[in-house]
C-alpha cells in the first residue's frame, strides 16, 4: 500500500499538524507514505516544510496547492499531480482542506 497525503497549505497549523502526524504514524506502521504540501514563501520563518525537515521528513513541494481556490494555480498543478500520482502508483490519495480536495480529487 502506498499513500499520498496531500496538504494544501504551507503554514504549520492545527490541521497541518494532524495531517503530518497521520503521515508519520502510517509510515511507522509500515505503510509507505508520501507527504506533499505547498512550498513556503521565501520570507517565511516557520513553515510546514521547516517543521517536517526538523522531524527528518522531506515533503514533496513540487506543487502550488494553495489553501484557497486559485484557478491559475489549480490548472497548473492538476497535470503535474496526475503525472506524479501515476508515476508513483498510489493506492490512496488522502487530501486535506477544500482546495486540496478539488485539485487532488
Amino acid at each position: 500500500m502506498k499513500v499520498l497525503q496531500l496538504f494544501s497549505n504551507w503554514k504549520w497549523t492545527g490541521p497541518a499538524e494532524y495531517a503530518f502526524n497521520l503521515s508519520q504514524m502510517l509510515s511507522k506502521n509500515g505503510i509507505e507514505t508520501v507527504f506533499a504540501c505547498s512550498p513556503p514563501p521565501q520570507e517565511a520563518k516557520e513553515s510546514l516544510l521547516s517543521f517536517a525537515l526538523e522531524k527528518g521528513v522531506k515533503p514533496v513541494i513540487n506543487f502550488k496547492i494553495n489553501k484557497h481556490f486559485n484557478l491559475e494555480s489549480n490548472l497548473d498543478d492538476y497535470p503535474k499531480l496526475v503525472r506524479f500520482m501515476n508515476e508513483n502508483e498510489f493506492t490512496i490519495v488522502h487530501t486535506h482542506l477544500t482546495n486540496g480536495h478539488l485539485v487532488g480529487g
